[in-house]
């Protein structure tokens, strides 16, 4: 049952780090777009 319950947790970390990259890029992006615009 405990190792059931940790495999999911790990699974919503690695979902987390994902999204945190993602929005990252996403902002780096973002700032690159903006700058190349001025």
């Amino acid at each position: 049952m405990r190792n059931v319950h940790s495999r999911t947790w790990n699974i919503e970390i690695s979902k987390n780090v994902k999204n945190e990259k993602c929005t990252l890029s996403d902002l780096e992006y973002g700032e690159k777009t903006e700058n190349h615009g001025k």
